[in-house]
């Protein structure tokens, strides 16, 4: 029992819990976080009727990110999370810059201004 204690205790995952600061946007509210060296976004529909919530939003973000962070798969992962009608963004090492809250920020203003010029096309 002892050697089954150590060894649970050598390989034991510990958790740090992620603190997200929440971005409110006129057609949606969005949040995020750092992990390591990575940007997590969760993206909430406030207005959008839920076609264009499903339909039009991931033909925005998809872009937006690739251009924004220079990136693509693996790098950049998305989802969508019907449990809560969101969206989730993974943008792996995209936070290894000074000033990684400023670049989510900003990454969040470009959804928001790509967002409102395709919805109103």
């Amino acid at each position: 029992m002892a050697e089954m204690n150590e060894a649970l205790s050598h390989d034991a995952v510990s958790f740090r819990p992620l603190y997200f600061k929440v971005i409110y946007k006129e057609e949606f509210w969005a949040e995020y976080a750092q992990e390591g060296f990575d940007l997590i976004f969760h993206f909430y529909n406030t207005s959008l009727p839920k076609r264009v919530w499903i339909e039009t939003f991931p033909g925005v973000l998809d872009p937006v990110a690739r251009s924004f962070f220079s990136a693509k798969y693996p790098r950049l992962k998305a989802a969508y999370t019907e449990e809560v009608d969101s969206w989730w963004l993974r943008a792996n090492g995209c936070a290894a810059v000074p000033y990684p809250s400023g670049r989510a920020e900003k990454f969040i203003d470009e959804i928001d201004q790509t967002l409102s010029t395709t919805i109103s096309k």
